[in-house]
C-alpha cells in the first residue's frame, strides 16, 4: 500500500520530473537528452481521481483473495479496468482527452526545458 500511495500522490525518493538543474547540466555535458514525458492512460488518470472508490472495491475483493496483505497490485489493476470500462463512452472519451491534454502540456514544458540554456542565477544553482 505504501508503494501505491507514493505512486498515486507522485512522491518518491528521487527528484521527480526533469526540473533538476543537475539533470540539465548532465544532459548538456554528456549530450544525452532528458527523457520525454510519457502519456498516462485514461484509466490511470481516472483511478487517481477516483481513488476512494477504487480502494474501497480493492478492499472488498481482497477479503476473498489469497494474496498476502498489502500485495494487491493485481486486484487493483483488475478493479481499475473493470470500473473504467463500466463508465459510459462519453466519460471514457473525456478521460482520454484529458490524458492527451496533460501529455501535450508536459511535452511542451519538457521541450522548453530541453531547449533552454542552463540558468546562471544563484537561486537555481542552490537546488
Amino acid at each position: 500500500m505504501a508503494y501505491q500511495y507514493a505512486k498515486d500522490h507522485d512522491i518518491g525518493g528521487k527528484e521527480s520530473g526533469s526540473d533538476s538543474t543537475y539533470d540539465v547540466l548532465m544532459r548538456q555535458l554528456t549530450g544525452v537528452a532528458l527523457k520525454k514525458p510519457k502519456k498516462k492512460s485514461a484509466q490511470i488518470l481516472w483511478a487517481k481521481a477516483s481513488h476512494d472508490i477504487v480502494e474501497e472495491e480493492v478492499r472488498k475483493r481482497a477479503q476473498f483473495s489469497t494474496s498476502k496483505k498489502g500485495q494487491y497490485a493485481g486486484i487493483r489493476q483488475k478493479v481499475i479496468g473493470e470500473l473504467f470500462k463500466a463508465l459510459d463512452q462519453e466519460d471514457q472519451k473525456g478521460w482520454e482527452d484529458m490524458a492527451m491534454e496533460e501529455h501535450e502540456e508536459a511535452t511542451k514544458a519538457w521541450k522548453k526545458q530541453v531547449d533552454a540554456p542552463i540558468s546562471t542565477s544563484p537561486e537555481d544553482r542552490q537546488q
